[in-house]
């Protein structure tokens, strides 16, 4: 499993690309894996963010997943750190390949109106 630290500003609307490779290194074909991507504050509890395969993330037969976020959506998070995994599974195999802390900075360029 992969440690990785992502970086976002509240209002955003990233889209985050995330390889995926086998014990050797080589990229996984997923174009049959279903994907899910998961963002919840510290200790787990309920998902603030959760993304699954189709529209929002998909995976690819090069072993690249893209999940993009809403802008509505990261607008509403709290600055802070949070922890993320992402979580694919291909046939039977359920695994989490890639998990660390999403950081949310605040959104220093928004106009706001007295």
């Amino acid at each position: 499993m992969v440690k990785r630290l992502i970086e976002i500003v509240a209002g955003d609307n990233p889209s985050i690309t995330i390889p995926v490779v086998d014990g050797d290194g080589v990229p996984m074909d997923l174009h049959l894996a279903t994907c899910a991507f998961v963002v919840r504050e510290f200790p787990a509890a309920v998902p603030e963010l959760m993304r699954r395969s189709g529209a929002e993330i998909t995976a690819s037969a090069a072993g690249i997943v893209v999940v993009t976020l809403d802008t509505a959506e990261t607008a509403l998070l709290e600055p802070g750190t949070y922890a993320f995994a992402l979580r694919v599974t291909l046939g039977s195999a359920v695994t989490t390949v890639c998990e660390g802390d999403f950081v949310v900075r605040t959104d220093t360029a928004r106009v706001v109106t007295p």
